[in-house]
C-alpha cells in the first residue's frame, strides 16, 4: 500500500505538475473544451493562470498553498498529482484545484490522498466541481462529503463535515 504525502511546492513547480496530471485523460480536457475548443497546452495553461489569479488577487482573502501529491512505495518514490488549498478566516477552508494522474486514480491513492488533505485543512472544507465530473462527486460523497448545488447547476459544491458549520444553508 502506497502512503501518500502533500509536499509544499511554488508556483513555478506547478504547472509540470498540472500537465503530469492531465496526461492522457481526455475526458477531463473535454470537460474543459466545454465552451470553447482548447488543446491540451491550452487547458494546462488555463488551469495554471485561473490558480495564479487566485494567488495574486489582492481581495481574494485565504491562504493559498500548493502541493505537489506523492506515492512512496516499495517502488519508490513518484510525484502522481498537485492539489492546491486554501484557508480562510472568515468561512470553511477549500480545497480549490486538484487532479492526479489517471494511473493513480485508485481508492489506493484517492483515500490516503485526502486524509493527507484533511490533515492540512481540519474539517469542515469543501471543494467544488462541474456536475459532468460524476466519478469525482461520487468518490467524494462516498468518503463523507455532503453535495450541494450551486445556483448556476453547472457546479456542486462537496463539504465535508458541513454539520461543523453551524449554518442553515451553504453559502460559498
Amino acid at each position: 500500500m502506497p502512503v501518500i504525502e502533500l509536499s509544499s511546492i511554488s508556483l513555478q513547480e506547478l504547472r509540470p505538475l498540472i500537465a503530469y496530471a492531465y496526461l492522457e485523460d481526455n475526458d477531463l480536457i473535454e470537460r474543459f473544451q466545454a465552451d470553447t475548443a482548447r488543446t491540451y497546452d491550452q487547458c494546462v495553461e488555463y488551469n495554471y493562470k485561473e490558480i495564479k489569479a487566485h494567488i495574486e488577487d489582492p481581495v481574494f482573502k485565504g491562504d493559498v498553498r500548493l502541493w505537489k501529491i506523492e506515492a512512496n512505495s516499495e517502488g519508490g518514490h513518484k510525484a502522481i498529482g498537485y492539489c492546491v488549498t486554501v484557508e480562510n478566516d472568515d468561512r470553511p477552508h477549500m480545497l480549490l484545484s486538484y487532479s492526479i494522474n489517471k494511473a493513480y486514480r485508485k481508492a489506493e491513492y484517492l483515500v490516503p490522498w485526502l486524509q493527507r488533505v484533511e490533515e492540512k485543512l481540519g474539517v469542515p472544507y469543501y471543494t467544488g466541481l462541474w456536475n459532468k465530473n460524476t466519478r469525482a462527486i461520487n468518490f467524494f460523497e462516498k468518503n463523507g462529503f455532503k453535495k450541494f448545488e450551486a445556483q448556476d447547476m453547472e457546479y456542486s459544491y462537496l463539504v465535508k463535515n458541513p454539520e461543523l458549520l453551524k449554518i442553515k444553508m451553504f453559502a460559498i
